[in-house]
């Protein structure tokens, strides 16, 4: 992308070949991976980045962009389209600015045939490193998990630990931790907000029912992403990266 264009609604799947994940592990401490990652999320908002790379002779890199990182030590080569409607930033690889050699990364990947290996998504990469996703501008409860089966749901609402409606909107793993702490207070009755925030808790790491309930009821995104071949289930109108699983 040049200079001032954007993806649609500063939105895009983000995606990570095969060599920039084995690099990243093999050369960044860390304690340092937050900033690889910020890095990538401001090319959400601003694609650009430093600047796009032109033809050379015997290496086709027209089409790609380049960005520094780590104080300018290193650059990040990545491609930035829009597909069907959908952004795409696909981060091909990373390696010193140093004598260009990350250029000659890439030529070989585009040598190879292997430039266009990119699987991982930028959430698999964060859950790999143990990085936060609010980074990407995700709430705990963006997006909607895989719904508990019909059965659990109606055991949990009939036994009183639940409602019928926010049952529907919780996971298996959620509806069994509610049921555990319906009744840990003692009583002869399903205590419903205890149980209602140990599911919330479940996953987010605090509770906010009703908020977390309004938002699991949200309208989800629905882009599709041309590489996983799949919706975004974040809720609609989300900041930074679609996601495709949870």
């Amino acid at each position: 992308m040049r200079a001032g264009e954007h993806f649609p609604d500063d939105q895009a799947e983000v995606v990570f070949s095969d060599s920039s994940i084995d690099w990243i592990a093999e050369n960044i401490d860390p304690a340092r991976q937050d900033e690889l990652i910020d890095t990538v999320v401001r090319l959400l908002v601003a694609p650009w980045g430093k600047h796009a790379l032109s033809n050379r002779p015997g290496e086709p890199f027209a089409g790609l962009n380049t960005v520094e990182v780590f104080e300018r030590e290193y650059r990040v080569v990545y491609r930035a389209t829009v597909s069907q409607g959908t952004g795409l930033l696909e981060v091909l690889a990373i390696g010193e600015r140093k004598e260009s050699r990350v250029y000659a990364i890439v030529a070989a990947l585009i040598a190879s045939g292997k430039l266009d290996d990119l699987e991982m998504q930028i959430w698999d990469l964060m859950r790999i490193f143990e990085t936060s996703s609010k980074q990407l501008g995700l709430e705990d409860w963006d997006y909607l998990p895989t719904p508990a089966p019909p059965g659990l749901q109606r055991a949990a609402v009939a036994v009183g630990a639940l409602e019928a409606d926010t049952a529907a909107l919780l996971s298996t793993d959620e509806i069994n931790a509610a049921l555990e702490a319906a009744w840990s207070g003692g009583g002869a009755e399903a205590d419903k907000t205890a149980a209602l925030q140990a599911a919330l808790l479940r996953l987010a790491g605090q509770a906010d029912p009703d908020r977390v309930v309004r938002q699991r009821q949200a309208t989800r995104c629905g882009a599709f992403m041309p590489r996983s071949k799949k919706n975004c289930i974040r809720a609609v109108g989300h900041a930074g990266a679609h996601r495709a699983t949870l």
